[in-house]
């Protein structure tokens, strides 16, 4: 009798404590609110909500248009879908493209700085180098051809526009490059291969070009065409220059820009100059460090 009413007594007890367990976990911190986190999805339906329609107006009907999705060339009609984000108007080339705008706007947004251009009859018979392909073509009244920044791109066949808008600022860039033909003032400059970094003396077949008004000097036919894919990132490079120690400069302490390591200058220390100022090297590794990235090594006093 006495164990039974032990046994009833501890089952009353653990019952209450479960029940004021979930009563105290049930209850809801009001003190802690949780941030709702944006997710990409999110962010792309709040940018969505800023597109509106766009009505065609008389002054816009036969205006020459590249679809902001498809990046083809169409003629604006009565019919054509346009739709408003920040204040610009976009058109395209089907129904079904102003659905993917509004998956992504700011995507396709950003693209279209880039428009048609109609050739003129001043342009026709003009030698130009198609900015994608690197061919040379005569411009007739049929040339593919696009503004981009205040600059007129002209394209040897219809694909070319279309691999020029994925990546405008990569063919801009490469269109700037020239050839640049050694005279004989230059030959035996010391100069750096703007892609190795290697020195060496200019002769008469040394491999150049020009980029920007200034002329960048190579080691062998394979460095141009690796400038010519990214020149700005080499351009950059080319700064920093090679710097051959003097006899004042033996015995100097100097701290390494990459190892961060402090050192004495000998006669076979490696040196660069960069912005006007000397960089000194522990070892050979480190000046390929710094010519990939100067900025991030040089001092900034």
């Amino acid at each position: 009798m006495r164990k039974g009413i032990v046994m009833l007594v501890i089952a009353l007890v653990t019952f209450a404590m479960g029940c004021s367990q979930t009563m105290y976990e049930s209850k809801p911190d009001k003190t802690k609110t949780e941030k709702p986190v944006m997710k990409p999805d999110m962010m792309q339906k709040k940018a969505a909500d800023k597109v509106t329609p766009h009505t065609i107006k008389a002054n816009e009907i036969g205006k020459e248009v590249i679809c902001t999705v498809m990046k083809v060339p169409c003629t604006v009609d009565e019919n054509t879908p346009a739709l408003e984000y920040k204040g610009k108007v976009y058109y395209f080339c089907c129904n079904n493209c102003p659905k993917m705008f509004m998956e992504d706007p700011d995507k396709y947004a950003v693209k279209t700085e880039v428009t048609p251009h109609a050739i003129t009859a001043d342009e026709i018979g003009k030698e130009v180098t198609c900015p994608v392909m690197k061919v040379p073509c005569t411009v007739d009244k049929n040339t593919s051809a696009l503004e981009y920044k205040g600059k007129v791109y002209y394209f040897c066949c219809n694909n070319c526009p279309k691999r020029f808008m994925e990546d405008p600022d990569k063919y801009a860039a490469q269109s700037e490059i020239k050839a640049h033909f050694i005279s004989d003032e230059e030959v035996g400059k010391e100069v750096r291969c703007t892609v190795m970094g290697g020195t060496f003396k200019v002769e008469k077949d040394t491999p150049a070009l020009e980029y920007k008004g200034k002329v960048y000097y190579f080691c062998c036919y394979n460095c141009p065409e690796k400038f010519k894919e990214n020149p700005d990132k080499y351009a950059i490079e080319s700064q920093v220059k090679a710097h051959f120690i003097s006899d004042e400069e033996i015995g100097k302490e100097v701290i390494c820009p990459v190892m961060k390591g402090t050192f004495t200058v000998d006669k076979e220390t490696p040196a660069l100059e960069y912005k006007g100022k000397v960089y000194y090297f522990c070892c050979y590794n480190c000046p390929k460090k710094f010519i990939a990235d100067p900025d991030k090594y040089a001092s900034k006093d």
